[in-house]
């Protein structure tokens, strides 16, 4: 598995914890990764995950061989779903009972985009 990490910040300021895509090595599967990311609360609603997600897949497109890059966010979580719809990802469905977070079972989504 490659995994590509980018920080997000500007000088004295600390956007995200982490922005990463990690490619399958999955016989079959290697020309697809998977995205996750975390934006500080602080940033929330500026428009910082959406412009980061597209950069991230613009250049992932551009300079490897990955076709898909998906992400499964938790169903609960609008806003990481609606930074995903805004940045060009589809849905694709709901993935039920696919994490424990805290002791409870959730629901995630599935988002791709496709090059």
């Amino acid at each position: 598995m490659n995994t590509l990490s980018v920080s997000l910040q500007n000088p004295g300021e600390y956007y995200g914890k982490y922005f990463e895509l990690a490619g399958n090595g999955d016989s079959g599967k290697k020309e697809t990764a998977e995205m996750g990311y975390y934006i500080s609360e602080q940033y929330w609603g500026k428009g910082i995950g959406t412009s980061a997600v597209k950069q991230v897949c613009k250049y992932i497109f551009e300079n490897t061989d990955i076709i898909r890059v998906f992400a499964e966010p938790f169903a609960d979580n609008i806003a990481s779903c609606r930074v995903l719809e805004k940045a060009g990802f589809e849905y694709e469905g709901a993935l039920r009972r696919n994490a424990i977070k805290n002791s409870v079972i959730l629901d995630m989504k599935m988002y791709s985009i496709i090059k």
